[in-house]
């Protein structure tokens, strides 16, 4: 919940979209039911409605209320008549349709969990990063986990925001206001001379 309520808060921060009321965010879930075989993937998709307050930071009771009412929208929402029709239109036709969908939202933010391991092929592993995969919306948030270690990947589409460098810094104070600089590595490992004020 909490990388939820800091994303929404470094763009209502930055102001790189706008003073909107609240910022269309689509997260991406598992729809595994407990217990069930794993074979392939069973995902959905929950719409949740941030406002991007700072105060939220503190109280995630909020954000936890719409991610779950976002994750219940998600698991009750196949319907198998539309599933088909959409598989019978051409496939460009269907990628257009989705990405008209996908650009009506403001937010991509997704969380992986991924285990431990020493080695990849022999080579030694340091750390793991994910990357959003943006389809027409403007900004994208991945969250890695990976034991102790936590990587978070921003991605930002620059046709729709050109100047990004607020918004880095406002991710930059509310990480280090949270967490301690210590414990705060630099945002994608942007250079000193990006450094710009942020101002909520």
């Amino acid at each position: 919940m909490i990388f939820l309520a800091l994303a929404a808060a470094a763009v209502r921060n930055s102001g790189v979209l706008g003073d909107k009321p609240t910022y269309l965010t689509a997260m991406p879930i598992s729809l595994r039911q407990a217990g069930a075989p794993v074979d392939g993937n069973e995902t959905g998709v929950a719409f949740l409605a941030l406002d991007g307050e700072s105060s939220l930071l503190d109280d995630l009771r909020a954000v936890r209320a719409h991610a779950q009412a976002g994750k219940a929208a998600a698991s009750g929402d196949a319907n198998p008549i539309v599933e088909r029709a959409l598989d019978l239109l051409p496939g460009r036709l269907q990628a257009k349709l989705i990405l008209r969908q996908w650009a009506k939202k403001d937010i991509l933010a997704t969380n992986v969990v991924i285990p431990e391991f020493e080695t990849v092929f022999g080579v030694a592993i340091n750390a793991i990063s994910g990357m959003p995969a943006l389809i027409g919306g403007p900004l994208g948030f991945v969250l890695v986990t990976r034991g102790d270690q936590r990587v978070m990947h921003v991605d930002v589409d620059r046709s729709l925001v050109p100047d990004d460098q607020s918004l880095f810094s406002c991710l930059d104070e509310l990480l280090v206001d949270r967490f301690g600089r210590d414990n705060v590595g630099a945002i994608m490992g942007r250079p000193p001379e990006r450094t710009v004020s942020c101002t909520p």
